[in-house]
């Protein structure tokens, strides 16, 4: 029961944390480029936040419940997994750099959008560990991870608006995340779980698109709202900035219900299994 709470706290307050260290250092940002350089960088941001949705369509839930219902498959799931999200992460980013030609955005945006597409791929294939690892109900290590990587990834942006960088400066400081992400949960899998490898199978992938269809469609519903920051900029820059500085406290607030929640469930399941066991036992 105490693993099961522990596992339950790390998920739900990892999120927490970040948002909240990211409040000032969002604004700091924002101060520190400028008008013109953070309307740049945020343009790539935005893109590459839009198109995230394709780096995975749907195929996360879908393979979080085939790995618990047979664990045995991890190996050979989690190399589908991998091949099928990395190719979906390469069309999304190729997608972002052709909508940034086409519009004929700034050089400034289409080199952090380089940049951040890179970090797109990384994201790909650290989320895809991470989605095994709740399968085998290893959350305390996502959690960690994800906190590990959040805060280094805030404080190498930190580090970047006190040296000066400009946005195309900010944006590998941004790959740190993604990147830490990946390695540290690539190490935990390739310890306790099984071998890390990718598999590219076409005929495979398109089976796994299709198995995930009804996944895919809810999340596609489910990310219009990332889109709000982006659409905020008809209103004026301002208007971007406040909503990307209350977005946080917003997600906190609607993050405290799921925290709450997440705690009862895991409560009432281990006080049925602990009774069902005293009932067997007895």
């Amino acid at each position: 029961m105490r693993r099961a709470l522990f596992g339950a706290a790390s998920v739900s307050l990892q999120p927490i944390i970040l948002n909240i260290v990211s409040i000032p250092v969002l604004a700091l940002i924002i101060r520190g480029l400028g008008s013109v350089r953070y309307g740049c960088w945020a343009t790539a941001t935005a893109l590459i936040a839009a198109s995230a949705v394709l780096s995975n369509l749907g195929l996360r839930g879908a393979f979080v419940r085939a790995v618990a219902k047979e664990p045995q498959t991890a190996p050979a799931a989690l190399a589908q997994q991998l091949g099928a999200r990395l190719f979906l992460a390469m069309i999304a980013s190729l997608i972002c750099l052709a909508v940034c030609l086409l519009l004929h955005y700034p050089t400034i945006t289409l080199q952090c959008t380089v940049i951040a597409a890179i970090g797109v791929l990384f994201t790909s294939f650290a989320t895809t560990l991470a989605d095994l690892l709740q399968a085998f109900h290893r959350l305390p290590s996502v959690a960690m991870a994800n906190l590990v990587s959040g805060l280094a990834l805030t404080a190498a942006s930190v580090v970047a608006i006190g040296l000066g960088a400009g946005p195309v400066g900010l944006s590998p400081a941004c790959l740190l995340g993604p990147v830490l992400s990946a390695v540290i949960l690539w190490l935990v899998v390739r310890r306790g779980v099984c071998a890390v490898r990718i598999r590219w199978n076409f005929t495979e992938f398109r089976q796994l698109l299709r198995r995930s269809r009804c996944f895919a469609a809810q999340q596609i519903v489910n990310s219009t709202s990332a889109s709000a920051a982006s659409l905020m900029l008809r209103f004026g820059l301002r208007g971007a900035c406040w909503f990307l500085v209350m977005r946080p406290l917003i997600q906190i607030i609607f993050l405290l219900p799921e925290f709450i929640r997440t705690f009862i469930l895991i409560g009432d399941g281990a006080a049925m299994a602990l009774a069902d066991s005293r009932a067997v036992g007895g």
